[in-house]
Parts: structure tokens; sequence; C-alpha cells
């Protein structure tokens, strides 16, 4: 049998962290969807950072890591925080709250082929590897056919829906390029238990304003389904999720990282079939096969 290269193997690990990140974040959709009928997204959200921050500080501390930021790092840490973790998840909320989620989906089907282009021509200034940018093309048709198989709306026109659909792309794509860039320099959990923190402070703010229905919510951390739905997300969907996406991002870069993006809605379909009983449509499965058959491929790139 033939040796794997120390190469391959980085590569395959690279592979499988990525895979691994986006399994988590396309199964969050089955603890939103518990959490949705007790709370509003602010606190989902200010929840699960907190119980996410939680476990990344108890992990760190068992594992004696150095915790010191240089300086001049501090802003790119908050700004990944702020930018790639809260004001993404804000900005993908309110998109879908003026556009239909087939326009939202494509949109964001789109992520590998501006990562790509903004890595090679942009930064690295050499042109694009013709493989990669097909894989990308394809990918994208397969996403296109996953959501717009939901028959979930029309193209939709209001232009506010539009520009937080941008925004989140973009704050996605940033988060991507500035924490590789962190990643390179510090240990991961530091980087990730800060990040984290950041976030979950940008939602203490509003949280402040709920008043006494944040006390009425304390109420309902009595049912086990609850406590349950906060911990798979703040610990597998948010912890876990972004620690395996960093470690894949450090090992075969942003592009190839970029593709798994694609992966998440699939798998929440995958999911709702298998868990909620919902149904598809043999457009939705044909484009599930494209994006899986794009990341399969690209895996070789």
């Amino acid at each position: 049998m033939e040796r794997v290269s120390v190469d391959n193997k980085s590569n395959l690990r690279g592979q499988f962290f990525g895979f691994l990140s986006c399994l988590m974040w396309g199964l969050a959709f089955l603890y939103n969807k518990i959490l949705i009928k007790h709370f509003d997204f602010i606190s989902i959200n200010f929840y699960r950072y907190v119980v996410g921050t939680v476990a990344l500080v108890i992990i760190v501390k068992l594992m004696r890591i150095n915790e010191k930021i240089k300086k001049k790092d501090i802003m790119k840490i908050v700004s990944t925080g702020v930018l790639g973790m809260a004001l993404y998840n804000v900005f993908t909320t309110l998109s879908l709250k003026y556009l239909p989620t087939t326009i939202c989906g494509v949109f964001n089907g789109a992520i590998p082929i501006l990562t790509v282009f903004i890595e090679y021509a942009i930064i690295q200034k050499k042109k694009m590897p013709r493989r990669l940018v097909f894989i990308a093309c394809v990918s994208f048709l397969g996403i296109a056919l996953v959501v717009l198989g939901s028959n979930s709306g029309s193209i939709g026109s209001d232009y506010k829906g539009y520009l937080f659909l941008i925004l989140s792309i973009f704050s996605w794509i940033y988060y991507t390029f500035a924490s590789k860039d962190i990643l390179d320099r510090y240990n991961t959990l530091i980087v990730l238990k800060y990040q984290i923190i950041c976030a979950m402070i940008l939602f203490v703010i509003p949280m402040a304003f709920k008043g006494n229905s944040v006390i009425a919510e304390m109420v309902l951390f009595s049912k086990v389904e609850i406590v349950g739905s906060l911990i798979g997300l703040g610990v597998f969907c948010s912890a876990f999720a972004y620690i395996f996406y960093a470690k894949g991002l450090l090992i075969i870069g942003q592009s190839q990282m970029s593709f798994y993006t694609n992966l998440m809605p699939v798998i929440s379909i995958i999911g709702g079939l298998l868990v909620l009983g919902e149904t598809t449509s043999i457009i939705q499965m044909s484009g599930v096969v494209i994006v899986v058959m794009s990341v399969f491929f690209k895996g070789g790139s």
C-alpha cells in the first residue's frame, strides 16, 4: 500500500476540519428551530455566545495557554469578533427579513467565487487557478438549485435587504482573511476566546434594553429542551465549530475553506429530512449532489 505523504495527510485534516465546522453550523438550525419558539433573535445570540465564551474560557484555563495579545493585534481581534461573528449573524437575519431565502442563498453561494478572486487577484496578484474557479462556479450552480428548489419566495426588490445581504457576505469574507492573519501568530483557542467574548459583548447592549423580559426568559431555563439546545448551539455550533474552522483555515487556506460554506444549506436540508421529517424536491436534491461533488473534487485541488 502506498504511503500517504505528510502534505496529503495535512490536506485531509484540513478538509476534515472544514467539513466538521460546516456540519455543526448546518445543524444549528435544529437548535434555532426549538429556541425561536421561546426567544427572539437577540436573546438567542446573546445566550449562544455566553455559553460559547464559558466553554472556551474553561478549555483555555485547563490547557494553561499563554493568553497575551500584542496591542497592535487587539483591534483586529475585536473587529473579527464583532464583524465576523456578531454582525454577520445580524446582517444575515435582517436580509432574510426583507428578502426571500432563495435570493439570500444564491448570493451566499457566491462566497467561494469572491474569496478565490480576492485571495489570488487582489492579495497575491496572481492568476486564479482555472480548476478552482470552475469548481467554485459549479458549487454556485448547486447552491442555486438548492435554494431555488425550495419555492420559498419571489425575487424581491427591497434595497435594504440587498444591502444587509452584501454586508453579511463581506463580513464573513473579512472574518476569513483577517482571522487567518491573526491565527498565524497566536494560539487558535486564545484568538477564538477573545473573538467570541467581543461578539457576546455586542449583544449585551440590546439585552440591557429588554428589561423585565430578560427576567421572564430566565424561567425558561428550567426546561431541559431549552438548556440542551443552548448548550448545543453555544458549545458545538459556536465554540467547536469556530475551532474546527480556524484549524482548517490554517491548513488549507481561505479559498478552499470558503467552499464549505455552501455545505451548510445542504446539511440543513438533510437534517430537516432525517430529524424533522421535512420534504424536499428533486431540484433541491440535484443541487445537494452538485454541491457535495464540488466540495469533494475541490479537496484534490
